[in-house]
């Protein structure tokens, strides 16, 4: 890009946990405007705020981004009359980069891609802190160039993953947070084994995790928060990541996992019930497994031969 006149004009619909550290990182190479029932407020990175959505589409963003906690905000956003009538007229980069359903996604697809709009599927990983850094992964589909968002991309993520089929990013990060979720849970059984049979080498134990072996990055990451019950100020919520199983389970219907998934989610809304949805998702290490069921036949195990 050349010249001021080039820079991208990129209206933020929405100012999260998310958004927030994704805006300040792009204003430097964009143009922002934000439009937030939040505004005016002093985290937007100092750009331009409104609160109407007429004022913001007059401005004649050339890319819209949201990051919806819900289908039901999402669809809020992009299928009411006045957006939909700016994507009619102008070939914007309507970019959504929430966690929803594949579902939704597929029907976001062909919503816009019926308008002059260029729909962009981009889902995020990454959590609070890699917004703030600029360090997020943005797993990505448009039938559309995206080569003019190199800037607003580049700004924000330290990589992003291309994918050939719409509604591709949203299956693999559903299955991704489903299977990191389990993982997250294992610490409920493993963290009181290491405390019980290391006693003296606790300390050790530790360090080992959180600095050997495949697992490392889950300690190093969640160790501290699951020892020491420090739930709260989250880089990810509970809340989110009940939402994100239920997609999950929806996307795999009756399939293979699902018994797996549903235990899981279990977990999680018990973590939810007892700690509060608005909790780290590392809460779910302190939720006690429910003891197991007994043999069906009401009697025990017979003995190893």
């Amino acid at each position: 890009m050349n010249g001021q006149e080039d820079r991208l004009k990129v209206l933020f619909v929405g100012r999260g946990v998310m958004t927030q550290g994704i805006i300040r990182n792009v204003a430097p190479v964009a143009d922002v405007r934000v439009l937030s029932r939040h505004y005016p407020d002093p985290g937007n990175g100092g750009k331009a705020g409104v609160d109407d959505i007429s004022a913001a589409l007059e401005w004649e963003p050339s890319v819209i981004v949201s990051c919806a906690e819900s289908e039901a905000r999402a669809s809020e956003i992009w299928f009411g009359d006045q957006m939909r009538g700016y994507l009619e007229d102008r070939p914007a980069h309507a970019v959504e980069m929430g966690t929803l359903g594949v579902r939704w996604f597929l029907d976001w697809h062909r919503a816009v891609g019926a308008t002059r709009g260029r729909a962009v599927e981009s889902p995020l990983t990454g959590s609070r802190s890699g917004a703030a850094r600029g360090s997020l992964s943005a797993f990505r589909h448009s039938a559309d160039d995206t080569s003019c968002l190199e800037p607003f991309y580049s700004a924000m993520a330290a990589v992003v993953y291309d994918f050939p089929t719409p509604g591709d990013p949203t299956r693999f990060k559903l299955l991704y947070n489903a299977w990191g979720a389990a993982l997250l849970q294992t610490l409920t059984t493993f963290v009181p084994l290491f405390e019980s049979a290391l006693p003296e080498s606790r300390d050790t134990a530790w360090r080992i995790l959180r600095s050997d072996g495949w697992m490392s990055l889950v300690m190093d990451a969640k160790l501290d928060r699951a020892l020491g019950h420090d739930f709260g100020d989250a880089d990810f919520s509970v809340r989110n990541m009940v939402k994100d199983l239920g997609h999950a389970l929806e996307m795999i219907g009756d399939g293979q996992g699902r018994a797996e998934i549903v235990r899981v989610k279990h977990a999680y809304d018990r973590a939810a019930r007892e700690f509060g949805p608005g909790t780290d998702f590392s809460a779910v290490t302190r939720v006690r497994p429910p003891p197991p069921h007994p043999p069906t036949d009401g009697g025990s195990s017979p003995p190893a031969s």
